[in-house]
Protein backbone atom coordinates (compact mmCIF):
# COMPACT_ATOMS: atom_id res chain seq x y z
CA UNK A 1 0.00 0.00 0.00
CA UNK A 2 1.22 3.42 -1.18
CA UNK A 3 -1.62 5.67 -0.88
CA UNK A 4 -3.71 7.01 2.42
CA UNK A 5 -6.43 8.11 2.88
CA UNK A 6 -4.94 11.21 4.88
CA UNK A 7 -1.02 11.44 4.55
CA UNK A 8 1.56 11.95 5.47
CA UNK A 9 0.27 9.04 8.14
CA UNK A 10 1.98 10.32 10.99
CA UNK A 11 2.75 8.35 14.89
CA UNK A 12 1.98 5.00 13.63
CA UNK A 13 -1.55 4.87 14.30
CA UNK A 14 -2.76 3.86 10.75
CA UNK A 15 -4.16 -0.09 11.61
CA UNK A 16 -2.58 -1.45 8.22
CA UNK A 17 0.49 -0.28 10.21
CA UNK A 18 0.27 -3.31 12.33
CA UNK A 19 -0.44 -6.13 10.17
CA UNK A 20 2.18 -8.58 9.30
CA UNK A 21 1.11 -8.93 5.97
CA UNK A 22 0.90 -5.50 4.60
CA UNK A 23 3.70 -3.24 2.86
CA UNK A 24 2.90 -0.04 3.83
CA UNK A 25 5.32 2.85 2.40
CA UNK A 26 5.20 7.00 1.62
CA UNK A 27 2.99 7.80 -1.42
CA UNK A 28 6.52 7.80 -3.13
CA UNK A 29 6.89 3.73 -2.46
CA UNK A 30 7.31 3.39 -6.42
CA UNK A 31 10.84 5.68 -6.46
CA UNK A 32 13.46 3.14 -6.16
CA UNK A 33 16.09 2.42 -8.20
CA UNK A 34 15.08 -0.66 -9.81
CA UNK A 35 11.51 0.97 -11.29
CA UNK A 36 13.64 4.25 -12.53
CA UNK A 37 16.19 2.13 -14.24
CA UNK A 38 13.54 0.02 -15.75
CA UNK A 39 11.49 3.93 -16.95
CA UNK A 40 14.20 5.47 -17.93
CA UNK A 41 16.11 2.86 -19.66
CA UNK A 42 13.23 2.46 -22.18
CA UNK A 43 12.95 6.15 -22.56
CA UNK A 44 16.48 6.65 -23.24
CA UNK A 45 17.23 4.08 -25.56
CA UNK A 46 14.40 6.27 -27.85
CA UNK A 47 16.13 9.34 -27.65
CA UNK A 48 19.72 9.86 -29.22
CA UNK A 49 21.92 12.96 -28.92
CA UNK A 50 24.54 13.70 -31.34
CA UNK A 51 26.68 16.75 -32.23
CA UNK A 52 26.19 18.41 -36.20
CA UNK A 53 28.15 21.46 -37.82
CA UNK A 54 31.44 22.56 -38.12
CA UNK A 55 34.63 23.17 -36.27
CA UNK A 56 33.46 27.17 -35.98
CA UNK A 57 29.55 26.28 -34.75
CA UNK A 58 28.66 22.51 -34.14
CA UNK A 59 25.63 22.30 -31.61
CA UNK A 60 23.99 19.09 -29.95
CA UNK A 61 20.62 18.15 -30.90
CA UNK A 62 17.65 15.71 -29.55
CA UNK A 63 15.68 13.30 -31.73
CA UNK A 64 13.86 9.82 -31.31
CA UNK A 65 15.26 7.04 -32.85
CA UNK A 66 12.11 6.64 -35.40
CA UNK A 67 12.76 10.34 -36.56
CA UNK A 68 10.52 13.68 -36.24
CA UNK A 69 11.56 16.80 -35.01
CA UNK A 70 14.93 17.61 -33.83
CA UNK A 71 15.44 19.82 -30.84
CA UNK A 72 18.66 21.86 -30.36
CA UNK A 73 19.92 21.06 -26.66
CA UNK A 74 20.95 24.73 -26.04
CA UNK A 75 19.82 28.09 -27.61
CA UNK A 76 23.04 29.40 -28.23
CA UNK A 77 22.86 29.06 -32.10
CA UNK A 78 26.28 30.01 -31.91
CA UNK A 79 27.52 27.41 -29.63
CA UNK A 80 30.35 24.77 -30.19
CA UNK A 81 29.57 21.60 -28.51
CA UNK A 82 30.46 18.51 -29.21
CA UNK A 83 30.99 14.39 -27.59
CA UNK A 84 27.30 14.91 -25.74
CA UNK A 85 27.01 11.81 -22.91
CA UNK A 86 24.13 11.00 -21.58
CA UNK A 87 24.13 10.51 -17.58
CA UNK A 88 23.66 7.10 -16.19
CA UNK A 89 19.78 7.70 -15.25
CA UNK A 90 19.00 9.49 -18.69
CA UNK A 91 18.43 12.57 -16.95
CA UNK A 92 21.30 14.39 -17.91
CA UNK A 93 23.75 15.38 -20.54
CA UNK A 94 27.43 15.99 -20.23
CA UNK A 95 29.17 17.94 -23.46
CA UNK A 96 32.51 19.56 -24.17
CA UNK A 97 32.47 23.10 -25.27
CA UNK A 98 34.41 25.91 -24.52
CA UNK A 99 37.76 24.20 -23.56
CA UNK A 100 35.58 23.05 -20.57
CA UNK A 101 32.48 20.63 -20.15
CA UNK A 102 28.92 21.23 -19.26
CA UNK A 103 25.90 19.51 -17.89
CA UNK A 104 22.22 20.18 -19.29
CA UNK A 105 18.65 18.42 -18.96
CA UNK A 106 18.39 16.15 -21.10
CA UNK A 107 15.66 17.03 -23.46
CA UNK A 108 17.24 20.67 -23.67
CA UNK A 109 17.82 23.49 -21.79
CA UNK A 110 19.90 25.83 -20.14
CA UNK A 111 23.59 24.15 -19.54
CA UNK A 112 25.60 24.70 -16.18
CA UNK A 113 29.90 24.54 -16.26
CA UNK A 114 30.91 21.19 -15.02
CA UNK A 115 34.57 21.63 -15.47
CA UNK A 116 36.08 24.60 -16.99
CA UNK A 117 39.72 24.93 -19.02
CA UNK A 118 43.08 25.38 -17.32
CA UNK A 119 46.48 26.37 -17.62
CA UNK A 120 46.76 22.34 -17.41
CA UNK A 121 45.02 22.29 -21.12
CA UNK A 122 41.18 22.36 -22.51
CA UNK A 123 39.30 19.19 -21.80
CA UNK A 124 39.58 16.77 -24.71
CA UNK A 125 37.33 14.06 -23.44
CA UNK A 126 34.75 13.26 -20.62
CA UNK A 127 32.66 10.84 -19.37
CA UNK A 128 30.12 10.07 -16.50
CA UNK A 129 31.11 7.96 -13.57
CA UNK A 130 29.14 4.67 -13.23
CA UNK A 131 27.54 6.41 -10.25
CA UNK A 132 26.92 9.53 -11.74
CA UNK A 133 28.41 11.13 -8.84
CA UNK A 134 31.80 12.59 -11.13
CA UNK A 135 33.08 12.94 -13.96
CA UNK A 136 36.28 11.37 -15.65
CA UNK A 137 38.39 13.64 -17.92
CA UNK A 138 41.19 13.81 -20.51
CA UNK A 139 42.97 17.49 -20.12
CA UNK A 140 45.38 18.17 -22.89
CA UNK A 141 45.96 15.25 -24.41
CA UNK A 142 47.36 13.16 -21.36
Amino acid sequence: MDVFEDEPVIGATHPLLEMDNAICTPHLGYVESDSYESYYDTAVDQIVAYAAGNAARMRIYIRTVAGGRTIPLSDDSSAVEYQPRWSPDGNELLYLTHGGVSIAPALGGTGRPGVGPSAAGDVGSATWSPDRRGVGLLRGGS
